[in-house]
């Protein structure tokens, strides 16, 4: 989440002043760069990228919707799960 986070703010993790504040991106901008724009420049963007039929289902589950927050709450989001081809790969422990 720090590199969506810091290509919507423009600021760096050490919490250093926005740079060429003008050039952010919007959230869905940065999360598309990181998926589908990242499959197709591997070429697998009919296998990856996207969550559809027929394709290979790799995601993450996050604690929150990263839509809802503000963006200076997007590296407050953890992960619960991770997918691979449809398969659960990781599980957050809760301590429950």
């Amino acid at each position: 989440m720090r590199g969506a986070w810091c290509a919507v703010t423009r600021r760096k993790l050490d919490g250093s002043a926005a740079f060429n504040a003008n050039e952010a991106l919007s959230l869905g901008e940065a999360l598309y760069c990181y998926t589908a724009a990242g499959a197709g420049m591997q070429g697998g963007e009919r296998l990856k990228g996207r969550i559809r039929a027929g394709m290979l289902a790799d995601f993450i589950v996050l604690d929150r919707d990263l839509f809802s927050l503000p963006h200076e709450e997007i590296l407050n989001a953890r992960v619960l799960g991770t997918y691979v081809g449809g398969q659960a790969v990781y599980a957050a422990f809760d301590g429950r």
